[in-house]
């Protein structure tokens, strides 16, 4: 009876020792940061404690709290058009921390260059492409033939294999649906377009919001499992997550957040309220004629302000080999899941989208597994591709022509459409190699 007494006290002593370990070993560091010129309060900073992949955000007035459990920690500040921080936090390290972050002047030049290669233009003179997605080892374009709307169905080298005229024209481009489905788009209808043995067909229209319910949403079909996201918060948060096709199982893979332009809508939008007043009601014969001009003068402020400031939050999901990859720009992440586990991976801090030229746009070579950005320059488009490991840019490529548009990238060589003519809208199909 004794030796069980004994047992059960020993138990409790180790259990007790490893609870207060696990309360002691839990420690934190807090701060503020600010700005080294003119001492104002930076938001949205991220800050990481770099041995135990640990993040934190700084709040609008800067401060921030970020757990650890290690010694003398190394955490790394990062924030859009500032400089990268690191700092080591020991025992001497006066605490909470007052952080002065640098203001960044970043160049492309800083990046090394490769040798260009030639450029092909992919279409005749008679066919002007309007917008194109790839279907297996073919092209389908859509376009016009002396201002015929039309399809056409060519290789990647630009052998014409089929062209199908559309008798009325709704459409203005074409979509690729997480099934690999190509669907013509308009204004009110969309028609899905199939290819049997190098010939074109359209099936029936619906309506496009039925299309964007159903077929939208869906981003990825790999694995037996379709993944989906979700926008609100006016497009600035986003999340992504799976559904198991045979077992119905759901999978999350986290919301993403813009906080920075939520708070600034929120500003805005308590502003326009106390400019403009906020009327419950939405009859426009219930409103006198001050009050009619003045929603209508809130709205322009609104649709202004929504459209020119209030972007989306650039968030794009891809699914290379068996990770999916969540490229959360607001926040200078890069997030990653193991597909095949559901199991969260290292996040990674984004490097390239520091420089002044970054245009918001993620390009992937699904063929060779690899991603691209891009820069724009006086007109000129300069592609990096990225390295996952560091988030910097390990080399880059020019295109040949001034503001290309409907960039794409596909085993190791870029399309794009560009403007024949300043006058008119027509665009050719052109590749450009990369390496």
């Amino acid at each position: 009876m004794m030796k069980h007494k004994i047992t059960f006290a020993l138990a409790f002593s180790l259990f007790s020792a490893l609870l207060a370990y696990g309360q002691d070993s839990l420690k934190s560091i807090s701060g503020k940061i600010i700005d080294f010129k003119t001492k104002e309060p930076i938001g949205f900073v991220i800050i990481q404690v770099l041995s135990e992949n640990v993040y934190a955000q700084s709040r609008l007035n800067g401060s921030f709290t970020i757990n650890y459990q290690g010694k003398a920690p190394i955490i790394v500040i990062r924030k859009l058009g500032y400089e990268t921080l690191t700092i080591n936090v020991d025992s001497t390290t006066s605490l909470p921390l007052l952080i002065n972050l640098k203001a960044q002047s970043r160049d492309l030049s800083e990046v090394v260059v490769s040798a260009n290669k030639p450029t092909t233009r992919l279409v005749d003179q008679t066919f002007y492409v309007s917008d194109y997605q790839f279907t297996y080892d073919k092209i389908l374009l859509f376009g016009d033939i002396n201002e015929m709307p039309c399809l056409r169905l060519i290789r990647k080298d630009g052998e014409v294999l089929h062209t199908y005229q559309l008798t009325l024209h709704p459409y203005k481009s074409l979509f690729k649906d997480c099934f690999g489905n190509l669907h013509l788009l308009g204004d009110f209808t969309s028609t899905q377009v199939y290819i049997i043995n190098n010939k074109i067909g359209l099936l029936d229209d619906i309506r496009l919001s039925l299309f964007d319910s159903l077929l939208r949403p869906c981003i990825l079909n790999k694995d037996n499992k379709l993944y989906f996201e979700t926008c609100y918060h006016q497009g600035q948060t986003k999340n992504v997550f799976a559904i198991n096709k045979s077992s119905k199982k759901t999978y999350d893979y986290g919301t993403y957040s813009n906080e920075h332009m939520i708070a600034m809508i929120a500003d805005e939008n308590n502003h326009s309220n106390a400019k403009y007043g906020n009327s419950g009601r939405n009859e426009m014969e219930d409103l006198s004629p001050d009050e009619l001009r003045a929603m209508r003068r809130k709205e322009d402020d609104r649709n202004f302000f929504m459209s020119i400031i209030a972007t989306k939050a650039y968030i794009p999901v891809f699914a290379g080999n068996d990770t999916l990859f969540i490229f959360d720009h607001p926040n200078n992440l890069i997030h990653s899941y193991s597909m095949e586990h559901n199991k969260a991976l290292p996040v990674k801090a984004m490097e390239y989208n520091h420089f002044r030229q970054w245009k918001p746009q993620v390009l992937f070579d699904e063929a060779r597994n690899i991603f691209y950005t891009t820069y724009l320059n006086d007109g000129i488009i300069t592609i990096g591709e990225i390295n996952l490991s560091t988030g910097k840019i390990k080399k880059r490529f020019s295109l040949v022509h001034n503001f290309p548009k409907n960039i794409k990238i596909n085993n190791g060589i870029v399309y794009y459409l560009y403007r024949l003519k300043f006058t008119d809208d027509k665009m050719a199909l052109y590749a450009h190699q990369l390496e």
